[in-house]
């Protein structure tokens, strides 16, 4: 993981991202050259607050899609532990399985040491992803990897264009912003 402190800026070129997806089939961000990507960097499929927003953007996939959007999500975990939560579908969101942090590193996203007392700054999303369906395998906060979210979207000429450094858990671009 790399422990550089520089953040993104907008009008940068974005960093190319070669990975397996949760298929296993090999991703190339710049495949997309043409289409606007929003990449959107998570803890675990077993965080509440990460789970709820993968189901928010799968909930409004086609129709960002449709807009020419696609979806990225890079998770700093195995793709047995995305599984867990996450069904394996084809669908309109391309998940990355990020266990040892390599992308996550290239970008320069790094673990946050406060992150606890952050954790509590949404309690609306607590009690939302409460009464969903149950995250299934370990949601201790404690045995997953310290990051905030982070997104990124990266324009039709592979810039980036928007980036939001998240300040808690939960924090992300509005839907509606996207």
């Amino acid at each position: 993981m790399s422990t550089n402190n520089k953040q993104l800026q907008v009008g940068e070129n974005s960093i190319p991202i070669e990975a397996l997806d949760l298929h296993g089939n090999a991703f190339n961000l710049e495949a997309f050259k043409g289409t606007k990507v929003l990449i959107t960097f998570i803890r675990s499929t077993s965080c509440i607050y990460c789970l709820a927003r993968y189901k928010a953007l799968k909930r409004r996939a086609k129709k960002l899609q449709d807009k020419g959007i696609r979806l990225v999500f890079v998770v700093a975990a195995t793709k047995e532990e995305i599984l867990k939560n996450v069904e394996l579908e084809e669908n309109e969101i391309i998940v990355i399985p990020d266990p040892e942090q390599k992308v996550y590193g290239d970008y320069g996203i790094e673990i946050s040491e406060d992150i606890m007392p952050k954790f509590w700054k949404s309690p609306m999303l607590v009690l939302k992803t409460t009464f969903e369906p149950k995250v299934s395998g370990d949601s201790d906060l404690n045995n997953m990897p310290s990051l905030l979210p982070v997104n990124i979207i990266i324009d039709e000429n592979q810039k980036m264009e928007r980036i939001h450094y998240g300040k808690y858990l939960g924090d992300h671009i509005p839907i509606d912003e996207i």
